[in-house]
């Protein structure tokens, strides 16, 4: 087996504003066969990641992230996973431990036919509030497009989760949230905009009391009456945050 094109953590992992980006894991064997590649972007056991970007990662499992149950669940706060691939499954994500998603979006993702392109999980909880999972393909033997999982209990609020195998909360908005795409929109990080006619704007929670979205200061977390569900406020009195005509 391959583990992590990216980065491999055993335990005690923190990630904040970073970017994983076109990494792949690869073995010598076929996609299928008696060994695999596992986590193109990062493997971990648990861990705390805040403000990232995984994009364009690759493996045949866990194309963005790869989990194994830790100690304790894997937080993904204020982070974007976005046009990652797995060959087989879990395009996004594939997790075998218990996750938190605050404030995330994961989108545009693909995996292989046996599906589960956003995330797929198994004998695992989930935590998810204010959480945008939309757009990931395909649905397939093993995962419905966005979210999946055998044995998985989701709790939570606020989210929107557009094709899901699994019981989601009973306030999921499962419309388009009408994504941009992934691109600099400000940060150290690339980000999906949403425009004011998307369902998530307005629609959110801010769970971890943060002061500014995915991409930080100068970028506030809420704006209007509440926070959009996902890793992007829309404000639209921001033009410059940096350089001339900054505010």
């Amino acid at each position: 087996n391959a583990y992590a094109g990216g980065g491999f953590a055993a335990g005690g992992l923190t990630v904040k504003y970073s970017n994983f980006t076109g990494n792949t894991a690869f073995t010598a064997s076929d996609s299928g066969s008696a060994y695999y590649a596992l986590g193109g972007g990062l493997f971990a056991f648990g861990g705390f990641i805040q403000n990232t970007t995984f994009d364009y990662n690759a493996a045949d499992a866990g194309g963005g992230v790869y989990l194994r149950a830790g100690t304790s669940p894997a937080t993904f706060s204020n982070s974007t996973i976005s046009s990652n691939h797995a060959a087989l499954l879990g395009g996004a994500m594939f997790s075998a431990g218990d996750i938190e998603l605050h404030n995330c979006t994961i989108a545009f993702n693909l995996s292989g036919p046996r599906g589960g392109g956003g995330v797929l999980m198994t004998g695992a909880n989930a935590e998810l509030v204010s959480t945008i999972v939309a757009n990931n393909s395909p649905s397939g033997t093993d995962g419905a497009a966005d979210f999946d999982g055998g044995g998985v209990v989701v709790s939570g609020s606020n989210n929107l989760v557009k094709i899901s195998g699994v019981a989601m909360p009973g306030d999921t908005i499962t419309e388009d949230p009408q994504l941009l795409p992934l691109a600099w929109n400000g940060g150290e990080t690339r980000t999906h905009a949403i425009p004011a006619t998307s369902p998530a704007h307005d629609a959110g929670l801010n769970p971890d009391g943060y002061d500014f979205d995915q991409r930080g200061h100068g970028y506030p977390r809420v704006d209007d009456t509440d926070p959009d569900i996902g890793a992007y406020e829309l404000n639209p009195d921001i033009i410059f945050v940096d350089g001339f005509g900054g505010a």
